[in-house]
Protein backbone atom coordinates (compact mmCIF):
# COMPACT_ATOMS: atom_id res chain seq x y z
CA UNK A 1 0.00 0.00 0.00
CA UNK A 2 1.34 3.45 -0.91
CA UNK A 3 0.34 6.34 1.37
CA UNK A 4 1.06 10.00 0.83
CA UNK A 5 2.13 11.86 3.96
CA UNK A 6 3.82 15.17 3.46
CA UNK A 7 6.50 14.55 0.84
CA UNK A 8 7.19 10.86 1.57
CA UNK A 9 5.65 8.00 -0.42
CA UNK A 10 5.59 4.75 1.51
CA UNK A 11 5.29 1.65 -0.63
CA UNK A 12 3.92 -1.36 1.26
CA UNK A 13 3.87 -4.93 0.04
CA UNK A 14 3.09 -8.23 1.62
CA UNK A 15 6.14 -8.98 3.71
CA UNK A 16 7.95 -5.62 3.68
CA UNK A 17 7.96 -1.82 3.22
CA UNK A 18 9.97 0.51 0.97
CA UNK A 19 10.16 4.29 1.67
CA UNK A 20 10.41 6.38 -1.49
CA UNK A 21 11.39 10.05 -1.01
CA UNK A 22 9.63 12.17 -3.61
CA UNK A 23 8.95 15.89 -4.03
CA UNK A 24 5.31 16.24 -5.00
CA UNK A 25 5.42 20.03 -5.21
CA UNK A 26 2.35 21.60 -6.75
CA UNK A 27 0.47 18.53 -7.92
CA UNK A 28 -2.90 17.41 -6.68
CA UNK A 29 -2.39 13.82 -5.61
CA UNK A 30 -5.29 11.49 -5.88
CA UNK A 31 -4.44 7.83 -6.12
CA UNK A 32 -6.61 4.90 -7.09
CA UNK A 33 -5.97 1.31 -6.38
CA UNK A 34 -3.25 -0.20 -8.55
CA UNK A 35 -2.49 -3.88 -8.31
CA UNK A 36 0.98 -5.06 -9.23
CA UNK A 37 2.33 -8.53 -8.92
CA UNK A 38 6.04 -8.92 -8.30
CA UNK A 39 8.51 -10.84 -6.14
CA UNK A 40 5.82 -13.37 -5.43
CA UNK A 41 3.61 -10.89 -3.61
CA UNK A 42 0.90 -8.36 -4.36
CA UNK A 43 1.84 -4.69 -4.47
CA UNK A 44 -0.85 -2.05 -4.41
CA UNK A 45 -0.94 1.69 -4.45
CA UNK A 46 -3.73 3.46 -2.60
CA UNK A 47 -4.66 6.92 -1.30
CA UNK A 48 -7.60 9.30 -1.19
CA UNK A 49 -5.54 12.20 0.20
CA UNK A 50 -5.54 15.67 -1.30
CA UNK A 51 -2.46 17.81 -0.66
CA UNK A 52 -2.40 21.58 -1.22
CA UNK A 53 0.92 23.33 -0.76
CA UNK A 54 1.40 27.13 -0.24
CA UNK A 55 2.79 27.58 -3.71
CA UNK A 56 -0.47 26.29 -5.19
CA UNK A 57 -2.36 29.37 -3.93
CA UNK A 58 -2.44 32.35 -6.25
CA UNK A 59 -0.80 35.51 -4.79
CA UNK A 60 -3.27 37.81 -3.07
CA UNK A 61 -3.55 41.21 -4.76
CA UNK A 62 -5.64 43.10 -2.20
CA UNK A 63 -7.01 42.62 1.31
CA UNK A 64 -9.09 44.75 3.64
CA UNK A 65 -7.95 44.96 7.28
CA UNK A 66 -10.27 46.15 10.03
CA UNK A 67 -8.95 46.54 13.57
CA UNK A 68 -11.82 46.14 16.01
CA UNK A 69 -11.39 47.72 19.42
CA UNK A 70 -13.69 50.02 21.43
CA UNK A 71 -12.71 53.57 22.34
CA UNK A 72 -11.75 53.72 26.01
CA UNK A 73 -11.21 56.78 28.19
CA UNK A 74 -9.56 54.59 30.83
CA UNK A 75 -7.94 51.18 30.22
CA UNK A 76 -6.43 48.84 32.80
CA UNK A 77 -2.97 47.65 31.73
CA UNK A 78 -3.16 44.23 33.40
CA UNK A 79 -6.14 43.33 31.19
CA UNK A 80 -3.97 43.68 28.08
CA UNK A 81 -0.50 42.63 29.24
CA UNK A 82 0.57 39.60 31.27
CA UNK A 83 2.94 41.59 33.48
CA UNK A 84 4.63 38.53 34.97
CA UNK A 85 5.58 37.06 31.60
CA UNK A 86 5.86 40.42 29.81
CA UNK A 87 3.65 39.40 26.89
CA UNK A 88 0.23 40.07 25.40
CA UNK A 89 -2.57 38.53 27.42
CA UNK A 90 -4.43 35.84 25.40
CA UNK A 91 -7.75 36.79 27.00
CA UNK A 92 -8.04 40.42 25.86
CA UNK A 93 -11.75 41.06 25.30
CA UNK A 94 -13.44 42.95 22.43
CA UNK A 95 -10.21 43.25 20.41
CA UNK A 96 -9.83 41.51 17.05
CA UNK A 97 -8.59 41.93 13.49
CA UNK A 98 -10.72 41.03 10.47
CA UNK A 99 -8.89 40.21 7.23
CA UNK A 100 -10.92 39.93 4.02
CA UNK A 101 -9.47 39.00 0.63
CA UNK A 102 -10.79 41.52 -1.90
CA UNK A 103 -8.78 40.40 -4.95
CA UNK A 104 -9.25 37.60 -5.81
CA UNK A 105 -12.49 37.91 -3.83
CA UNK A 106 -13.32 35.07 -1.45
CA UNK A 107 -10.24 33.03 -2.36
CA UNK A 108 -7.77 31.47 0.04
CA UNK A 109 -4.34 32.97 0.17
CA UNK A 110 -1.19 33.47 2.19
CA UNK A 111 -0.05 36.69 3.83
CA UNK A 112 2.17 37.96 6.59
CA UNK A 113 1.53 41.01 8.76
CA UNK A 114 3.78 43.90 9.71
CA UNK A 115 2.63 45.65 12.87
CA UNK A 116 3.60 49.05 14.24
CA UNK A 117 2.41 50.86 17.39
CA UNK A 118 2.94 54.62 17.60
CA UNK A 119 2.46 56.54 20.84
CA UNK A 120 2.13 60.20 21.77
CA UNK A 121 1.78 60.47 25.53
CA UNK A 122 -0.29 63.27 26.98
CA UNK A 123 1.98 66.33 27.20
CA UNK A 124 4.48 65.10 24.58
CA UNK A 125 5.03 67.14 21.44
CA UNK A 126 5.69 64.30 19.03
CA UNK A 127 4.75 60.72 18.23
CA UNK A 128 7.23 57.90 18.78
CA UNK A 129 7.34 54.31 17.57
CA UNK A 130 6.88 52.03 20.57
CA UNK A 131 7.35 48.70 18.82
CA UNK A 132 7.24 47.14 15.38
CA UNK A 133 7.50 43.58 14.19
CA UNK A 134 6.21 41.09 11.69
CA UNK A 135 4.64 37.66 11.64
CA UNK A 136 5.41 34.52 9.75
CA UNK A 137 3.25 33.70 6.75
CA UNK A 138 -0.17 32.23 7.41
CA UNK A 139 -3.27 31.22 5.48
CA UNK A 140 -6.43 33.29 5.06
CA UNK A 141 -8.89 30.49 4.24
CA UNK A 142 -11.82 31.08 1.90
CA UNK A 143 -11.21 34.82 1.76
CA UNK A 144 -11.67 35.67 5.45
CA UNK A 145 -9.93 35.30 8.78
CA UNK A 146 -10.53 36.85 12.20
CA UNK A 147 -7.55 37.13 14.54
CA UNK A 148 -7.73 37.65 18.30
CA UNK A 149 -5.12 38.29 20.96
CA UNK A 150 -4.83 34.52 21.42
CA UNK A 151 -3.35 34.23 17.92
CA UNK A 152 -0.38 36.42 18.91
CA UNK A 153 0.03 35.65 22.62
CA UNK A 154 2.28 32.60 22.35
CA UNK A 155 5.86 32.45 21.12
CA UNK A 156 5.85 28.64 20.88
CA UNK A 157 7.01 27.13 17.61
CA UNK A 158 3.72 25.24 17.46
CA UNK A 159 1.82 28.53 17.32
CA UNK A 160 0.51 29.03 13.79
CA UNK A 161 1.04 32.81 13.83
CA UNK A 162 4.17 34.08 15.57
CA UNK A 163 5.87 37.44 15.96
CA UNK A 164 9.29 36.94 14.45
CA UNK A 165 12.28 38.20 16.40
CA UNK A 166 14.21 38.99 13.25
CA UNK A 167 16.05 42.09 12.04
CA UNK A 168 12.74 43.87 11.37
CA UNK A 169 11.75 43.78 15.05
CA UNK A 170 12.26 47.05 16.99
CA UNK A 171 11.37 48.15 20.49
CA UNK A 172 11.72 51.66 21.93
CA UNK A 173 13.05 50.68 25.37
CA UNK A 174 13.10 54.23 26.76
CA UNK A 175 9.46 54.86 25.83
CA UNK A 176 8.49 51.47 27.19
CA UNK A 177 10.11 52.33 30.52
CA UNK A 178 8.21 55.62 30.69
CA UNK A 179 4.96 53.76 30.09
CA UNK A 180 5.76 51.16 32.73
CA UNK A 181 6.78 53.79 35.30
CA UNK A 182 3.52 55.70 34.85
CA UNK A 183 1.43 52.55 34.86
CA UNK A 184 2.88 51.47 38.21
CA UNK A 185 1.21 54.41 39.97
CA UNK A 186 -2.22 54.16 38.34
CA UNK A 187 -2.38 50.52 37.10
CA UNK A 188 -3.86 51.89 33.88
CA UNK A 189 -2.52 52.66 30.42
CA UNK A 190 -1.06 56.20 30.57
CA UNK A 191 -3.16 58.91 28.84
CA UNK A 192 -2.17 59.60 25.28
CA UNK A 193 -2.84 58.76 21.65
CA UNK A 194 -2.06 55.22 20.54
CA UNK A 195 -2.05 54.29 16.86
CA UNK A 196 -1.96 50.69 15.57
CA UNK A 197 -0.88 50.11 11.95
CA UNK A 198 -1.08 46.69 10.26
CA UNK A 199 0.31 46.03 6.78
CA UNK A 200 -0.43 42.82 4.93
CA UNK A 201 2.13 41.39 2.49
CA UNK A 202 1.55 38.58 0.01
CA UNK A 203 3.95 35.76 -0.88
CA UNK A 204 5.67 38.12 -3.34
CA UNK A 205 6.38 40.46 -0.40
CA UNK A 206 4.15 43.18 -1.85
CA UNK A 207 1.97 45.30 0.45
CA UNK A 208 -1.63 44.37 -0.38
CA UNK A 209 -3.55 46.07 2.42
CA UNK A 210 -3.22 48.45 5.37
CA UNK A 211 -5.38 48.79 8.48
CA UNK A 212 -5.15 51.57 11.07
CA UNK A 213 -6.81 52.27 14.41
CA UNK A 214 -6.27 55.30 16.67
CA UNK A 215 -7.17 55.01 20.35
CA UNK A 216 -7.22 58.05 22.64
CA UNK A 217 -6.82 57.27 26.35
CA UNK A 218 -7.88 60.54 28.00
CA UNK A 219 -7.71 59.68 31.73
CA UNK A 220 -5.40 57.89 34.14
CA UNK A 221 -8.33 56.84 36.32
CA UNK A 222 -12.06 57.41 36.67
CA UNK A 223 -11.59 59.65 39.71
CA UNK A 224 -10.21 62.37 37.45
CA UNK A 225 -13.60 62.85 35.83
CA UNK A 226 -15.81 65.39 37.62
CA UNK A 227 -19.22 66.96 37.08
CA UNK A 228 -20.78 69.98 38.80
CA UNK A 229 -24.24 71.48 38.39
CA UNK A 230 -24.25 75.22 37.61
CA UNK A 231 -28.01 75.83 37.36
CA UNK A 232 -30.22 75.65 39.26
CA UNK A 233 -28.47 76.63 42.47
CA UNK A 234 -29.00 74.38 45.46
CA UNK A 235 -32.23 75.40 47.20
CA UNK A 236 -33.29 77.81 44.46
CA UNK A 237 -36.74 78.28 42.94
CA UNK A 238 -37.79 78.07 39.31
CA UNK A 239 -41.04 79.47 37.97
CA UNK A 240 -41.43 77.18 34.96
CA UNK A 241 -42.40 73.56 34.64
CA UNK A 242 -39.71 73.16 31.96
CA UNK A 243 -36.56 74.52 33.65
CA UNK A 244 -33.14 74.41 32.00
CA UNK A 245 -30.28 72.64 33.77
CA UNK A 246 -26.60 73.33 33.10
CA UNK A 247 -23.38 71.75 34.35
CA UNK A 248 -19.65 71.53 33.78
CA UNK A 249 -17.81 68.24 33.32
CA UNK A 250 -14.64 66.71 31.90
CA UNK A 251 -16.68 63.80 30.50
CA UNK A 252 -18.24 63.64 27.06
CA UNK A 253 -21.21 61.53 28.16
CA UNK A 254 -23.51 62.17 31.11
CA UNK A 255 -26.75 60.87 32.54
CA UNK A 256 -29.24 63.37 34.03
CA UNK A 257 -31.78 62.22 36.60
CA UNK A 258 -34.61 64.19 38.25
CA UNK A 259 -36.14 62.95 41.53
CA UNK A 260 -39.04 64.21 43.60
CA UNK A 261 -38.09 65.46 47.10
CA UNK A 262 -40.35 65.21 50.10
CA UNK A 263 -40.30 66.35 53.71
CA UNK A 264 -39.44 62.82 54.83
CA UNK A 265 -36.10 62.97 53.03
CA UNK A 266 -33.25 64.06 55.25
CA UNK A 267 -30.99 65.27 52.43
CA UNK A 268 -30.73 65.55 48.67
CA UNK A 269 -28.76 62.28 48.63
CA UNK A 270 -31.56 60.66 50.61
CA UNK A 271 -34.05 61.70 47.93
CA UNK A 272 -31.99 59.93 45.24
CA UNK A 273 -31.31 56.71 47.14
CA UNK A 274 -33.38 53.89 45.73
CA UNK A 275 -35.99 56.24 44.33
CA UNK A 276 -37.43 56.01 40.84
CA UNK A 277 -36.33 59.05 38.83
CA UNK A 278 -38.95 61.41 37.47
CA UNK A 279 -36.84 61.66 34.35
CA UNK A 280 -33.66 60.01 33.03
CA UNK A 281 -31.73 61.22 30.00
CA UNK A 282 -28.35 60.10 28.64
CA UNK A 283 -26.62 62.92 26.72
CA UNK A 284 -23.45 63.23 24.66
CA UNK A 285 -21.37 66.33 24.01
CA UNK A 286 -23.73 68.84 25.68
CA UNK A 287 -23.77 70.66 29.04
CA UNK A 288 -27.39 71.85 29.15
CA UNK A 289 -30.80 70.22 29.12
CA UNK A 290 -34.33 71.63 29.28
CA UNK A 291 -36.94 69.52 31.02
CA UNK A 292 -39.07 68.27 28.11
CA UNK A 293 -42.65 69.45 27.98
CA UNK A 294 -43.71 66.00 26.74
CA UNK A 295 -41.87 64.07 29.47
CA UNK A 296 -43.54 60.93 30.74
CA UNK A 297 -43.74 62.51 34.21
CA UNK A 298 -44.24 66.25 34.53
CA UNK A 299 -43.01 68.63 37.22
CA UNK A 300 -45.69 70.14 39.43
CA UNK A 301 -46.19 73.58 40.94
CA UNK A 302 -45.42 73.77 44.65
CA UNK A 303 -43.15 70.71 44.77
CA UNK A 304 -39.44 70.28 45.35
CA UNK A 305 -37.12 68.16 43.21
CA UNK A 306 -33.53 66.96 43.10
CA UNK A 307 -31.40 66.99 39.95
CA UNK A 308 -28.27 64.87 39.70
CA UNK A 309 -25.83 64.71 36.78
CA UNK A 310 -23.43 61.76 36.56
CA UNK A 311 -20.42 61.46 34.27
CA UNK A 312 -20.13 58.26 32.22
CA UNK A 313 -16.57 56.99 31.69
CA UNK A 314 -15.86 54.22 29.19
CA UNK A 315 -13.26 51.67 30.35
CA UNK A 316 -12.28 48.24 29.08
CA UNK A 317 -14.11 46.86 32.12
CA UNK A 318 -17.35 48.60 31.22
CA UNK A 319 -18.92 52.02 31.67
CA UNK A 320 -18.28 53.59 35.09
CA UNK A 321 -20.69 56.19 36.48
CA UNK A 322 -19.32 59.11 38.52
CA UNK A 323 -22.24 60.97 40.15
CA UNK A 324 -22.03 64.70 40.84
CA UNK A 325 -23.45 66.38 43.92
CA UNK A 326 -27.28 66.47 43.77
CA UNK A 327 -29.06 69.84 43.89
CA UNK A 328 -32.49 70.70 45.32
CA UNK A 329 -34.79 73.08 43.45
CA UNK A 330 -38.44 74.12 43.77
CA UNK A 331 -41.12 74.85 41.23
CA UNK A 332 -43.12 77.87 42.36
CA UNK A 333 -44.28 81.38 41.58
CA UNK A 334 -42.56 82.37 44.83
CA UNK A 335 -41.25 85.77 43.74
CA UNK A 336 -40.02 86.85 47.17
CA UNK A 337 -38.04 83.64 47.50
CA UNK A 338 -36.40 84.26 44.11
CA UNK A 339 -35.56 87.86 45.05
CA UNK A 340 -33.84 86.61 48.19
CA UNK A 341 -32.10 83.82 46.23
CA UNK A 342 -30.68 86.32 43.77
CA UNK A 343 -29.48 88.72 46.46
CA UNK A 344 -27.79 86.16 48.69
CA UNK A 345 -26.06 84.52 45.72
CA UNK A 346 -24.04 87.76 45.39
CA UNK A 347 -22.98 87.84 49.04
CA UNK A 348 -19.76 86.57 50.65
CA UNK A 349 -19.49 82.79 50.88
CA UNK A 350 -20.20 82.58 54.62
CA UNK A 351 -23.43 84.61 54.28
CA UNK A 352 -24.49 82.74 51.13
CA UNK A 353 -23.82 79.41 52.88
CA UNK A 354 -26.12 80.25 55.81
CA UNK A 355 -28.93 81.20 53.46
CA UNK A 356 -28.33 78.19 51.16
CA UNK A 357 -28.49 75.84 54.14
CA UNK A 358 -31.79 77.36 55.17
CA UNK A 359 -33.28 77.13 51.68
CA UNK A 360 -32.08 73.52 51.12
CA UNK A 361 -33.15 72.33 54.56
CA UNK A 362 -35.59 69.49 54.11
CA UNK A 363 -38.22 71.21 56.25
CA UNK A 364 -38.08 74.13 53.81
CA UNK A 365 -38.19 72.14 50.58
CA UNK A 366 -41.75 73.25 50.03
CA UNK A 367 -41.55 76.91 48.89
CA UNK A 368 -42.20 79.79 51.21
CA UNK A 369 -45.59 81.07 50.21
CA UNK A 370 -47.12 82.76 53.24
CA UNK A 371 -44.68 85.54 54.08
CA UNK A 372 -47.12 87.98 55.60
CA UNK A 373 -46.18 91.65 55.40
CA UNK A 374 -42.65 92.71 54.37
CA UNK A 375 -41.47 95.60 56.52
CA UNK A 376 -38.46 97.90 56.47
CA UNK A 377 -37.90 99.73 59.78
CA UNK A 378 -41.55 99.10 60.58
CA UNK A 379 -42.78 100.35 57.21
CA UNK A 380 -44.60 97.90 54.93
CA UNK A 381 -43.00 97.59 51.49
CA UNK A 382 -43.99 95.65 48.37
CA UNK A 383 -42.12 93.00 46.41
CA UNK A 384 -40.80 95.50 43.84
CA UNK A 385 -39.46 97.81 46.56
CA UNK A 386 -37.75 94.83 48.23
CA UNK A 387 -36.13 93.82 44.95
CA UNK A 388 -34.86 97.37 44.25
CA UNK A 389 -33.52 97.72 47.78
CA UNK A 390 -31.63 94.42 47.70
CA UNK A 391 -30.30 95.20 44.22
CA UNK A 392 -28.79 98.47 45.49
CA UNK A 393 -27.32 96.73 48.52
CA UNK A 394 -25.71 94.04 46.34
CA UNK A 395 -23.88 96.75 44.37
CA UNK A 396 -22.18 98.16 47.47
CA UNK A 397 -18.82 96.42 47.56
CA UNK A 398 -17.93 97.53 51.08
CA UNK A 399 -21.21 96.29 52.54
CA UNK A 400 -20.81 93.68 55.27
CA UNK A 401 -24.28 92.33 55.97
CA UNK A 402 -25.20 89.79 58.59
CA UNK A 403 -28.12 87.38 58.54
CA UNK A 404 -30.16 85.96 61.37
CA UNK A 405 -33.18 83.70 61.46
CA UNK A 406 -35.89 84.37 64.02
CA UNK A 407 -39.00 82.38 64.79
CA UNK A 408 -41.98 84.69 65.27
Amino acid sequence: MIKVKGKVMRLHYFGGRINIQKEFGMKLLKFIIVVIMTMGGFWYLESMAQVTTPSELAPIKKVEIIINTPDYQVAYLSDFIDVRQQKLSPSVANVSVDIDVVDPAGKSGIISLEAEILVQLQGDKQTEVLVKGRTNRFVVPNGHRTLSARDFASKALTQEIRILGDEFYYENTSLRKRLEDRAQTTLTIPPGTYKIVLRAKNILNNVVGVGEKTIVISRSNVEEVVVEIIEPKNGSTVTTLTPTFSWTTTANDVIVRIFEAGRSHRSAQDATAGARPFLTRTLTGVTTMTYPADAERKLEEGKAYVVQVSALISTNRGVVERPGKPVVFRVSGDRVGMILDKFFSTQPSDIAAVYSTLRSEQTQWIPWKNYGAITLDGKIIGEEELEQLLQKLSQQQDLKPSISIENQ
